[in-house]
Formats: C-alpha cells, sequence, structure tokens
C-alpha cells in the first residue's frame, strides 16, 4: 500500500524540505498540496511527476487547515483511494521507521495511526495514517455536541494543558474545549472503537511552525 500523503502549504520553504526528504527516503507516495500559500505561488521545487496542487484559499469553511484537508480526502475518494497520509509541510524525514510503522499498524487493523499524542489522549492529526471510510466527520472544527466518554477523551487534561500554554487567554481555552479541533472527532471516535494507535516518531520531526512562518 502507499497511501497519498494530504499537506496544506501556508508558507515558502517547508514543501521543497518535505518534498526532498520524502524522496530521499523512497518514499515516492503521490502527494496533494493543498494551496494556502498568501501569494498562490506553487514554486517548481515543489512538484515533481507525483503531485497534485488543489487552490483551496485559506479561511475556505470552519478551520482553513481542516477545510484543506477536507478539499484533500474529497479528491482521493473520487480516485478510489482507501487511505490517505497527512503530514505538514514543516515536517523533516531523516529515515523511513515512522512511515513503515504506520502502514504496520493499518495492515493490522488500525482505523488511525499516528505517533503524537496529546494530553487529552487522541492523536494529533501531524503526522497520521487513515483509513478513508473510517473518517467519516469533516476535518475542520466540529461542535462537541455532547461530553466525549471520559475513558477516551482526558477533558481535565486538556484544560490543564492549555491554561499552562501562556498564549492561551480564556476564550481560546474555552474555545479549544467547546470545540474539536482539526480531525480530532474522528479521532475521538476512531479511539472509542479502539482503533487508534500509536506509531514512532523515529524518522520524521514536525517543527509546528509551518503554519506562523517561512522555513529557515
Amino acid at each position: 500500500m502507499k497511501p497519498p500523503i494530504v499537506s496544506v502549504l501556508y508558507y515558502h520553504g517547508w514543501p521543497a524540505h518535505l518534498l526532498s526528504g520524502l524522496r530521499r527516503q523512497g518514499i515516492d507516495n503521490k502527494i496533494v498540496w493543498i494551496n494556502h500559500l498568501p501569494d498562490n505561488d506553487v514554486r517548481r521545487e515543489y512538484l515533481d511527476s507525483n503531485t497534485t496542487v488543489i487552490r483551496n484559499p485559506r479561511g475556505y469553511n470552519t478551520g482553513g487547515h481542516g477545510g484543506g484537508i477536507d478539499a484533500g480526502v474529497q479528491l482521493l475518494r473520487k480516485e478510489g483511494y482507501s487511505h490517505f497520509l497527512h503530514v505538514e509541510p514543516d515536517c523533516t524525514t531523516s529515515g523511513r521507521e515512522w512511515y513503515e510503522d504506520l502502514l504496520r499498524a493499518s495492515a493490522n487493523g488500525a482505523e488511525l495511526a499516528g505517533p503524537c499524542v496529546q494530553p487529552h489522549g487522541l492523536i494529533h492529526p501531524c503526522v497520521s495514517l487513515w483509513r478513508l471510510d473510517a473518517a467519516r466527520h469533516s476535518f475542520t472544527v466540529q461542535p462537541k455536541v455532547q461530553m466525549p466518554d471520559p475513558k477516551h477523551f482526558d477533558h481535565r487534561g486538556q484544560v490543564e494543558w492549555l491554561a499552562a500554554n501562556k498564549r492561551m487567554d480564556a476564550l481560546a481555552i474555552w474555545l479549544l474545549t467547546a470545540f474539536w479541533d482539526c480531525g480530532l472527532l474522528n479521532a475521538y471516535e476512531a479511539r472509542r472503537r479502539g482503533k487508534a494507535v500509536q506509531t514512532t516518531w523515529e524518522g520524521i520531526e514536525h517543527h509546528w511552525e509551518g503554519r506562523s512562518k517561512p522555513a529557515p
């Protein structure tokens, strides 16, 4: 299985790093770039023979990043794919261990696999491998219609984690606790079904800067 990669572009430089890193590791999967670049300029160094670009303006749908993932998912469903891999452009790779571990988890029945488990207990969308038919909700921000089961979502852990972030004011904390952030409703349901599996970070690093500034 070679799951296509969906990646949402916000700032320049990062896409070239991700593309070249993946190809150096022999990961030649199709890449679907979602173009949220402010100047709309997907440069030649971001492209090769197995890349596709979708123009999806920043801010599309509720939550621009989730709307971008939705656009990629919609295309891949039309093309008949069964899985997709979400990697943000500000990830750098030094090996294949992370990728092989994701594939193993999926082969063993995981609907969602990824290395980053946040304090609330759910797998963060970056980096993650999804079974498309199990991702039943939009990846955009979703309201918490009812409180999640505490066996599968640590609400107190989320609040304490957010409160410790000095950049978060009371309104931001309320919003992030009253709503499911990007992809987390799908992640919660996968965990509730016992189909979410944590995998290794070995061979990949997420710099958490791709939506705030260009690559250095």
